[in-house]
C-alpha cells in the first residue's frame, strides 16, 4: 500500500496552516466505557497562536475546524462513559513550541495526520478505517 496526499474531498472543514505557529496545547480525548479504552483518540484539540482547534476522523475523512475556548473532559456516571483530557506537549518540549510542518497521509486502510516539531519531535495521528478507531503516538 502506497501512501498518497490526503485527497482534498477527504478533508471536511479547512486545515488551518500551522506550520510555524507557536503550539501552546496538543490534548487528545480519549473516550473511555466503564473503564475500558474505546479510543485513545476520539477527538484531538490543539491551541496555536492563542487560538484552538478541534481535529476529528471518521472512517477515514479528516474533519477540521475551529474550538471557541479551551476544551472540558466531561462523564456520564449513570452511562458508564468518559471523555478525559490528555496534554501530549509535555511529551516534546518543556513549554510551548513551534510547528514546523503538518503532513497528511492515507492509503486503503488508514489515514493519518503527522503534526512535526522542532528536534524532530513528532505526534501522529492514525485513523484504522475499517474500525474507524483514531490513535496517537508521540516520536
Amino acid at each position: 500500500m502506497t501512501e498518497q496526499p490526503i485527497p482534498q474531498s477527504d478533508i471536511n472543514g479547512k486545515a488551518p496552516e500551522l506550520g510555524g505557529q507557536l503550539c501552546e496545547a496538543f490534548i487528545v480525548q480519549p473516550f473511555l466505557q466503564d473503564g475500558s479504552l474505546v479510543e485513545p483518540c476520539n477527538v484531538t484539540f490543539i491551541s496555536c497562536a492563542g487560538k484552538w482547534y478541534r481535529l476529528y476522523f471518521d472512517h477515514g475523512f479528516v474533519f477540521w475546524g475551529e474550538h471557541g475556548s479551551s476544551p472540558e473532559s466531561y462523564e456520564s456516571t449513570q452511562d458508564g462513559w468518559k471523555y478525559q483530557l490528555t496534554d501530549l506537549l509535555p511529551q516534546i518540549s518543556n513549554g510551548p513550541t513551534v510547528v514546523s510542518a503538518v503532513r497528511g497521509t492515507q492509503d486503503s486502510q488508514r489515514t493519518t495526520v503527522t503534526f512535526m516539531f522542532a528536534g524532530n519531535r513528532q505526534i501522529v495521528l492514525t485513523n484504522d478505517i475499517s474500525t474507524d478507531t483514531t490513535s496517537y503516538s508521540v516520536i
